[in-house]
């Protein structure tokens, strides 16, 4: 039962400063989960950063098999390691909106994103040859076109309408 304040001519009235106690904790709540989606997005940009600079430790170089200086082969899997990663996000961003966002919802969408983004860092951990890291890279590719065409539309879902073009701006960010 909601307090109440003192009565008003024999009438019980509503203290309103509780309810507003509960809305702030439940925005809160929102603009923390909005902000923990918008990760997402930094989860490209932030792949797409370190994966160059690996490509220049000599461990990483034997470990691929790759001679100190790139050659034609090596230049190849280069480009398909890192491009492997984006044409994985483009093609799951177009398709992933009517395959999976609008028939499982945005909420399924993030958590299969999540979980491919996640797989795809295993493979290329266990990556033995530059093949395998490009699979691996694939496949984090295609769960963070998931979670980029699913995060924005679950932000603006769940936001309150006040703040909800701030809260898709963070995932811009």
């Amino acid at each position: 039962m909601a307090a109440t304040a003192p009565a008003t001519e024999g009438k019980a009235v509503p203290d309103s400063r509780q309810g507003q106690d509960v809305a702030g904790a439940s925005n809160m709540r929102v603009i923390l989960l909005c902000i923990f989606v918008a990760n997402t997005g930094f989860f490209h940009g932030y792949d797409n950063g370190v994966v160059s600079d690996v490509f220049t430790m000599d461990p990483f170089r034997d470990m691929m098999g790759w001679p100190p200086l790139d050659d034609e082969k090596v230049a190849f899997q280069k480009g398909l390691t890192v491009n492997g990663f984006n044409i994985g996000a483009a093609i799951s961003a177009v398709l992933c909106g009517h395959l999976i966002v609008d028939r499982y919802g945005r909420k399924p969408a993030l958590i299969l994103g999540s979980v491919l983004f996640a797989v795809g860092g295993l493979v290329q951990t266990c990556a033995l040859n530059s093949w395998m890291l490009i699979v691996g890279r694939l496949v984090a590719g295609v769960g963070v076109g998931i979670t980029s065409c699913a995060g924005p539309a679950y932000i603006a879902e769940v936001a309150p309408s006040k703040i909800r073009g701030a809260m898709v701006g963070i995932y811009q960010s």
